[in-house]
Order: structure tokens, then sequence, then C-alpha cells
């Protein structure tokens, strides 16, 4: 469980594009774990975990920033949550899709096709939803990631990007997108602190 959260924490770095900083007294412990209500003052958000499912705390620099879930260890298939600051600079949702591809590639990801994408709303905020598909050295079955993702721009601050990732073999995606939908219902802004 500890490596599906390392990767999970190496994500959501790549993902944001932040850098790793000093850890901080808000940081959860590894063996800390979410149930029901996950609220994120940093970052303005609010989500309610399925409740067959139980949330760990990301670790290291991202800890404010969200959660991971590990839906299944061997073959590994997870689903992470996360609200960071647009550092890369993206102005449209295509920009971040086109980003997120790049990352696969840098992390060996071949045969990369989007599946599925469709404009979609996160809490009332326009949002993208898309599908990856890719081979890997690693894994005999196709991986996919499924992403929602949407920006809130602020007039003060820095502005935001939200994701929801769900990613595994394809036919486990498959099986848990259920629960990639249900936290995405339960999403509400909230006041920035």
């Amino acid at each position: 469980m500890q490596r599906i959260l390392c990767i999970l924490v190496l994500q959501a770095i790549a993902w944001a594009g932040t850098a790793p900083t000093a850890p901080t007294t808000s940081q959860a412990g590894p063996d800390a774990t979410i149930k029901g209500e996950y609220y994120n003052p940093d970052y303005g958000y609010s989500v309610v975990i399925p409740k067959t499912l139980t949330a760990h705390p990301l670790s290291g620099p991202t800890s404010n920033h969200g959660f991971g879930i590990d839906l299944h260890l061997t073959p590994p298939a997870s689903l992470w949550v996360d609200g960071s600051r647009n550092d890369q600079g993206w102005e449209t949702l295509d920009q971040a899709i086109e980003a997120r591809i790049a990352q696969v590639k840098e992390k060996s990801g071949i045969h990369i096709v989007v599946l599925e994408k469709e404009k979609t709303h996160l809490a009332g905020l326009r949002a993208v939803r898309f599908t990856l598909r890719y081979d890997t050295p690693e894994s005999r079955d196709p991986i996919a990631q499924e992403v929602v993702l949407a920006f809130r721009k602020e007039e003060a601050g820095p502005d935001l990007v939200y994701t929801i990732a769900l990613t595994g073999p394809e036919y486990l995606v498959s099986r848990n997108r259920k629960f990639l939908d249900q936290i995405k219902k339960t999403w509400k802004l909230k006041p920035l602190r």
C-alpha cells in the first residue's frame, strides 16, 4: 500500500508542478485514514468519500492537496483527489490534457490513446473528463487513466486546478468508475483559507 501511495504522491507532484516543501504540522502520519467528508480549507473544496472506501492523506510536499484511495493492490488501481495551484500556467483544459499525456510518455507509457473526452462540470466549474489508455513495460494489461479536471480562477491569489483521477488496468478502471462519479457528485467549493 505504501508503494501505491508513493506513486500517487509522485503523480500529484508531477501533475501540479509544485516544488517540494518542508513538512508542515498539518501532515498526517502514514497510517492516518479518512472516512466520510474530506474538507480542504487550503484549496477550497470538500468531497464525501464513498462509504465502502478508506482514503489516506497524501504524504510529503503534497500532503495538504488531497488524498489517495487504493482500490486494488495487485495489479494496482487507485483513485486520487487533488487541489493544486496552477503553477504550470495552463490557460485551457486542453493544455492540461496535453501535459497529462506528456507525463504518461515520460513515465514509459506507449501507444497512448485518448479514448473519451467530454465537457462536464465540477461543482459549477467548467471541467473536462477524459480517459487515456496506454501500455507500459510493467503491465501486461492496458492501463487506463480517467480524469476529471477543472480550473478555479481567483481574482486574488493563484488560480487552482482540481483533479479526480482513477488509474489502473483498463478493466479495473471500468469496474471502479462509480467511485469517481460519486466523488465528483459530492464535490463542493469552499472559501479559501
